[in-house]
């Protein structure tokens, strides 16, 4: 049911719900990508670095990414460059007198 969701529809939680399905059986590898496509539908919404609650979500996501990263020097490096993309998005925005969320 979810495969026919995700395939139908780009929503974050379709994806957020397969992560945590995949993520109870242990299959790793689905988890992250499927935690990848979260990130990606979630920074696709317009203006979201302007959001505190997607701010939070797409951090929320992007620590999860990061967990399931760390195997190597390689992954740590993708994790780095994926921190930092997101952090220099949310203060880019937030330039102009916004505050970031407590969480972030």
């Amino acid at each position: 049911l979810l495969d026919r969701l995700a395939a139908s529809t780009s929503a974050p939680w379709v994806y957020e719900t397969k992560a945590f399905m995949y993520g109870q059986v242990g299959l790793d590898m689905e988890v992250y990508e499927n935690l990848m496509k979260e990130y990606r539908s979630l920074t696709s919404i317009r203006s979201w670095e302007k959001d505190d609650q997607q701010v939070e979500r797409v951090c929320r996501t992007v620590s999860q990414i990061v967990h399931y990263q760390q195997e190597n020097k390689e992954e740590l490096t993708k994790s780095k460059f994926l921190l930092s993309g997101v952090l220099k998005r949310i203060t880019k925005a937030r330039s102009h007198g916004g505050s970031l969320p407590g969480d972030v």
